[in-house]
């Protein structure tokens, strides 16, 4: 897209809500981001999202959201970059996606979802990767190691004797300080305009 798509899109949205992927058929593909904060990291060689995940729309459904998630781009010299992406909707609806090595592998706290993958996995590359199912453990394993290491937030340790939770069901994250000070401070305006 260059310079004159962008004043044409500003300009009809000047006149109406126009979605993206309406627009440009180049932004009906997957997942849009239309807010995403990424810093690079020289210790791990990698970009990691810093902040809420601003999604404008996955194919042609429209979002417009801002949610909690994740995403990491490693930049690997021998096997080449990788990506990480978790959304978060809530504790028990999240999505995870990872590319590594010419795979693109899927799950979710969907169990429709999962059955979709499962069954559309297909042995053949398309596009120059293969869809592959994967387990649970991956994607909670990507969400707690980005958390420690990104963020220095251990999750919560289970307390002995307590019962077993949903293996799909998401540990609680602790807020961190700006995350705290944020929600004192809204508070505070929400008290002044009386909501």
């Amino acid at each position: 897209m260059g310079d004159k798509d962008i004043d044409d899109y500003k300009a009809k949205s000047a006149r109406e809500y126009v979605p993206l992927f309406k627009f440009s058929p180049k932004f009906a593909n997957t997942i849009v981001f239309s807010d995403l904060k990424l810093l690079w990291s020289p210790k791990y060689n990698s970009y990691r999202s810093v902040g809420k995940l601003g999604i404008s729309n996955i194919g042609e459904t429209d979002i417009n959201a801002k949610i909690n998630g994740y995403v990491e781009i490693r930049k690997n010299p021998i096997t080449g970059d990788e990506m990480y992406i978790f959304l978060e909707l809530s504790g028990e609806h999240w999505y995870y996606m990872g590319y590594k090595d010419g795979q693109m592998g899927l799950i979710s706290s969907d169990d429709n979802f999962n059955a979709a993958i499962t069954a559309k996995a297909d042995k053949k590359k398309i596009k120059d990767y293969q869809v592959i199912p994967v387990d649970f453990p991956e994607a909670m394993l990507f969400r707690k190691t980005f958390l420690e290491t990104y963020r220095g937030i251990k999750e919560k340790p289970k307390v002995a004797g307590q019962k077993p939770t949903d293996a799909k069901k998401l540990a609680d994250v602790p807020k961190d300080e700006a995350q705290k000070k944020d929600e004192k401070k809204k508070k505070v305006e929400d008290e002044k305009d009386g909501f």
